[in-house]
């Protein structure tokens, strides 16, 4: 693959506990009970715009997104790097593969993360704040010219999948975060990897 579009949660950086605290403090502030982590792996999809207006449909996004963003940065686990992530962005920038990300991830959070994680600059492009990435993708395959044959899409959950599936792409599902081996697999991605590390391995096997 030359060209890889990258999620960033679940995939290179692990957030699940500060996204299933601040999901908790808005269920708390609109009235509705917590969830344990596995009932949020469970229920929890993306678009997070659908998934909102599924179990607080009577509360505007932006309203809901302010509550939860606030408590995102003020949960007491900070966000961090999965393992192999830096390792391998490394090693794929140092090859000459072009790393683009894709993500539902917040502008602000997501620039302030990969800043301090020191991997801002391995990015060729970065689409941020995405709400639905099926509908993105083919306008990222378009402006950057990408070729369908050598290009593939790495994620942690089956909306990713139907994003790479929408163009044509390869679909590169990892197990490092939000959905189960078991929703990733009824998708038939191109590879199902339990870390990105792995992907180096592939990579380096088809050259």
């Amino acid at each position: 693959m030359k060209t890889l579009l990258l999620d960033w949660s679940g995939t290179l950086a692990d957030d699940f506990t500060p996204t299933l605290y601040a999901s908790n403090e808005v269920f708390k502030q609109y009235g509705l009970p917590t969830w344990t982590a596995d009932e949020f792996r469970e229920k929890f999809y993306l678009p997070y715009p659908e998934f909102y207006e599924e179990v607080l449909p009577d509360v505007p996004l932006s309203e809901l997104e302010v509550v939860f963003r606030k408590a995102f940065v003020e949960c007491p686990q900070p966000v961090t790097l999965l393992d192999q992530s830096l390792e391998f962005l490394n090693w794929a920038h140092g090859q000459g593969i072009r790393l683009i990300i894709l993500t539902s991830m917040d502008s602000i959070n997501f620039e302030e993360q990969a800043r301090r994680f020191g991997v801002w600059d391995l990015f060729e492009a970065v689409y941020s704040g995405i709400l639905n990435k099926c509908e993105t993708i083919p306008e990222i395959i378009a402006k950057h010219e990408l070729d369908l044959q050598t290009t593939g899409f790495v994620g942690d959950m089956v909306h990713d999948l139907h994003a790479a599936q929408a163009v044509n792409i390869k679909s590169v599902a990892v197990l490092t975060g939000y959905d189960s081996v078991q929703s990733l697999a009824a998708e038939n991605p191109t590879l199902l990897l339990n870390d990105i590390g792995k992907l180096r391995e592939v990579i380096e096997a088809c050259r």
